[in-house]
């Protein structure tokens, strides 16, 4: 009778733990829309104490630490999330562009063909085939890259990353013209594009265009300016929320 009488407070308090890591992810996503990703991967590091075996808590660990360009830890986290929860993988775009980003190329590629496999929608098929491109590309493979990038603009022609790694992956290739093709689709959508506006500077240069590569060339430092502005602000807001 003892025994049971100590076992009810215990049981009803894990219950409540149970119950409530729903709350608690939506709290650690919603400090992420706030862009408190420090405060995020704190709060999502108690969470792992609480709830050790479900995986989504890493997983959005590493979206905190990928939002940081904390490339490694944001891996690790993935993998940690992955291991416990295997049905995540396909759902993790920015799991292989860590992988990318760390030169782990085989493990990236593996990663993005599984997406496209198990893809249900043409937003997910351009995911994964962007990926593959993407690889090519870190690769130096610049026309296998533009094989698969073509493919993922065939799924998703709005996709800015996609118009910008098929604008990089042509300008690499010395053809500028489908270059700024592209590129002026993703400055249309994001006046902002810091690296899309350098791109476009360069890809002008390539048909020496002086007058061109001088005006492009202006406008990749105001918008360099106003990110700054941006950021500084957004840091702002950032601290106001934690």
């Amino acid at each position: 009778v003892v025994g049971s009488a100590l076992a009810a407070p215990e049981l009803s308090a894990q219950r409540k733990i149970d119950g409530g890591i729903e709350y608690q992810l939506r709290r650690a996503e919603r400090l992420m829309d706030q862009l408190n990703f420090r405060f995020a991967i704190r709060h999502l590091e108690r969470m792992g104490k609480n709830y050790p075996k479900d995986g989504r808590v890493d997983v959005l660990r590493g979206e905190s630490h990928f939002a940081l360009d904390q490339w490694k830890e944001a891996v690790e986290a993935y993998r940690a999330g992955l291991k416990k929860t295997p049905a995540l993988g396909s759902r993790l775009p920015n799991y292989p562009f860590a992988l990318v980003k760390l030169g782990e190329f085989d493990t990236a590629e593996k990663a993005y063909r599984a997406i496209f496999k198990e893809a249900k929608s043409d937003a997910e098929r351009a995911q994964g085939t962007y990926g593959l491109g993407l690889v090519a590309l870190f690769r130096g493979q610049t026309e296998e890259a533009i094989e698969h990038l073509e493919r993922a603009y065939s799924f998703n022609a709005r996709s800015s990353k996609i118009n910008y790694r098929l604008g990089l992956a042509y300008r690499t290739a010395k053809k500028p013209d489908l270059a700024l093709k592209h590129l002026d689709i993703v400055m249309k959508r994001n006046g902002l594009h810091e690296a899309a506006a350098y791109n476009v500077a360069m890809a002008w240069a390539q048909k020496r265009d002086r007058a061109k590569v001088k005006e492009w060339k202006k406008r990749h430092r105001d918008i360099r300016q106003a990110r700054l502005r941006l950021g500084g602000l957004r840091a702002q807001l950032a601290r106001r929320a934690g």
